[in-house]
């Protein structure tokens, strides 16, 4: 089963789930390890609970999921062929 490519995917739109500023490097870089994250995890909570996921725009990610999926039934021996998983 060969999976489908999708290099060529064009892209119709950004979802942003959280209304923030991505983290500097030098923040980010403090949980790479399993030690960083043990250390930072409080300030990373911190920071998730400052910045929720907006729900308007989760919720319209799975609108767009489900309508991509569709309702229709599909074969089983051509999802397996054209390497849907």
């Amino acid at each position: 089963m060969a999976p489908i490519s999708s290099s060529l995917t064009a892209i119709d739109e950004v979802l942003i789930l959280r209304k923030a500023k991505r983290l500097s490097s030098n923040i980010s870089s403090a949980y790479s390890t399993t030690k960083g994250r043990q250390q930072n995890r409080e300030n990373f909570f911190k920071y998730l609970d400052e910045y929720l996921f907006a729900p308007s725009v989760f919720l319209r990610f799975l609108c767009e999921v489900e309508r991509m999926i569709g309702h229709d039934e599909l074969d089983e021996e051509d999802v397996l062929s054209k390497g849907y998983f």
